[in-house]
């Protein structure tokens, strides 16, 4: 199921060479975490590595299904910029 929701970013952990476990808390279903594969290598992507800062405000596409294990995000922008 495709969701889109704001975000609030808690962690980043890399996975790999490559890959980013993420756990943020979502405005729709709370707490989740999201496997993002190949964010690191990628340097024309819809995802940025710097979105995924701790604290950081994002407004997510997510496919979640549900079952207890690690989603992955479509794409992502930035909510809320701090200054």
């Amino acid at each position: 199921m495709q969701v889109t929701t704001k975000a609030i970013i808690f962690s980043a952990i890399k996975y790999g060479d490559t890959s980013l476990i993420v756990k943020a808390f979502t405005a729709s279903d709370g707490i989740k975490s999201y496997l993002l594969r190949g964010v690191l290598s990628s340097k024309k992507g819809k995802l940025k590595t710097a979105y995924f800062q701790p604290l950081t405000q994002l407004e997510i596409v997510a496919n979640h299904k549900n079952k207890g294990s690690l989603e992955t995000l479509k794409e992502a922008k930035v909510f809320y910029h701090y200054q």
